[in-house]
């Protein structure tokens, strides 16, 4: 075993830059959490389950991404976490060819919702749900946001079954690869895509594909898909480390990749470098959207492109709160060491 000690930095505040406002909770956040334990407790699940999917407190993460949901809408992102969850648990340790076939049968549930083949609803619990929620996630989403929103998941459980071939290929060693590879890959692995679309359709931003592909708002969201995905690296180390599960982690490529000059045993180093990048992530942000703003697409869509800004931004605090909220990532083990914001833990060799 080795001792590993770091200090987390403040990505709250590199995130929130200088605009005066941080987290904000949705104020049906009462109603939500009652809402999702009224139902975890009627499913068919060990108590074990259902105490582990009630810690992972997802009420908490749709209400502070999306603080001006209403209750109804909050429900549908909040199921889609639940749908997304159970795809990243069947794929988690799947091989490549178990992980094509989930990916198959999550894209069939968002085509044809409800319709799961009956010889797989007995294979895993979470099946019967998966087959359940996609009704209810499907169904209220119009024309402008249903395709979108099947485009980006398509592209998702892509690159969850290329993180399953990545763990095949022990030649190429996926903990070897360059950060620019890494951020490339983890792109298309983290699920903002979807839920930015979800974003979308409670607020009403019908943007067209032109706005939506142009180069400012297509870097923002790259933008924000690298503040969550880092942070979620940083804050998920420990947890990883322990499970000797670190392949996929900002912290583990850092070390690895000479090009950084952390050092390949430079814990406190990585962090501070993979904080560095989301700094200079919640800077391009900023700065794209200063460029969008004095675009002729500005003009036009300046409300609905504010309010798509303000949710991407609302993605990357609420995503941080939660992190260190949540026992997911077990970040803490008391609230002593949270204050001093030091990571301490043993792990294997």
């Amino acid at each position: 075993m080795v001792f590993v000690q770091y200090r987390l930095p403040d990505v709250l505040s590199a995130i929130c830059g200088q605009h005066v406002y941080g987290p904000v909770v949705n104020p049906h956040f009462a109603e939500l959490d009652a809402y999702f334990t009224n139902w975890i407790n009627a499913q068919k699940l060990s108590s074990t389950t259902q105490k582990s999917w009630i810690a992972v407190q997802m009420p908490l993460l749709a209400s502070l991404t999306n603080p001006y949901m209403t209750l109804a809408q909050l429900q549908v992102c909040l199921e889609y976490m639940v749908l997304s969850l159970g795809m990243e648990d069947l794929t988690d340790t799947a091989s490549s060819v178990e992980s094509e076939r989930w990916a198959q049968f999550f894209m069939d549930l968002l085509r044809n919702p409800g319709n799961a083949d009956e010889r797989l609803l007995k294979v895993h619990p979470m099946i019967t749900v998966m087959n359940d929620f996609s009704v209810r996630v499907m169904k209220d989403l119009g024309d402008p946001y249903t395709l979108p929103f099947i485009q980006s998941n398509d592209e998702l459980v892509r690159g969850m079954v290329q993180e399953s071939l990545d763990r095949e290929a022990e030649a190429t060693d996926a903990d070897q690869s360059s950060v620019e590879a890494y951020i490339r890959a983890r792109r298309t692995t983290i699920g903002i895509q979807p839920v930015l679309v979800l974003g979308r359709w409670a607020r009403g931003l019908d943007l067209p594909d032109e706005v939506l592909c142009s180069a400012q708002v297509t870097g923002m969201v790259d933008a924000t898909i690298d503040m969550v995905f880092l942070a979620n690296d940083i804050y998920s180390y420990k947890k990883e480390r322990i499970a000797c599960a670190v392949q996929h982690n900002i912290v583990t490529v850092a070390m690895n990749d000479q090009s950084t000059r952390v050092g390949n045993s430079n814990v406190q180093g990585a962090v501070d470098y993979a904080y560095e990048l989301i700094h200079a992530a919640h800077d391009r942000f900023q700065r794209l959207l200063a460029e969008l703003s004095s675009t002729p697409m500005w003009d036009t869509y300046q409300d609905a492109l504010k309010k798509y800004a303000e949710n991407m931004h609302d993605w990357a605090v609420g995503n941080v709160v939660w992190s260190l909220a949540s026992p997911r990532y077990s970040v803490f083990d008391n609230p002593s060491t949270k204050s001093t914001m030091m990571v301490e833990f043993y792990a294997p060799l």
